[in-house]
């Protein structure tokens, strides 16, 4: 039994979600493919319970690890890094995976890490944040998707970090924070 059926094998119904792992069709991150190259699989209703339970498996068997500031669970099998950017596995609405090499840590003892963009905010990114904003506060479940995308245009764009601030309004009750990146308080 290799370590994949091993592993995930135990969860579910007698393999569900190893079968869920190797025959879901992943998504490669295209504007990703310079920098940090990975694949997705978005929850769907037809595979809403197999992704939740994968989800489960990561949080529960996954160790921490970083990416640069940021500590999360990560799930090493089978060559593969799992992770997902959610706070639980029940709210989990993506998972994410990429080749063991290319983990944020394996690039930082290699030396390989991307170097980081040094470009003006352009205009179609200034309006992406106004739209992500938009997004994470009229579409609750698209809120943690929509403050990653946030994050990243954060990091250089005067307009993003205008935007925001609206969103962060716009959400109320929600106490979004940053800091040289987006952070929701434990509770």
């Amino acid at each position: 039994m290799d370590s994949v059926e091993h592993s995930l094998g135990r969860l579910g119904r007698r393999g569900d979600v190893r079968r869920f792992v190797e025959s879901t069709s992943w998504t490669f991150a295209k504007s990703y493919a310079a920098t940090w190259p990975h694949e997705y699989v978005v929850r769907s209703p037809e595979n809403a319970a197999m992704l939740t339970a994968l989800a489960g498996h990561v949080f529960q068997h996954g160790t921490d690890g970083r990416f640069y500031s940021q500590i999360r669970k990560y799930h090493h099998e089978g060559g593969k890094v799992y992770w997902s950017m959610d706070r639980t596995p029940e709210t989990t609405t993506l998972i994410s995976r990429c080749d063991e090499t290319q983990t944020y840590e394996a690039r930082l003892a290699a030396g390989t890490l991307p170097s980081a963009p040094t470009r003006s905010p352009s205009r179609s990114s200034q309006m992406s944040s106004t739209v992500l904003a938009h997004l994470a506060a009229s579409m609750p479940q698209k809120e943690n998707l929509a403050t990653e995308a946030l994050a990243f245009i954060l990091n250089g764009s005067p307009a993003a970090r205008g935007a925001f601030q609206v969103a962060r309004l716009l959400l109320g009750s929600r106490p979004w924070s940053f800091r040289g990146q987006l952070r929701h308080p434990r509770a």
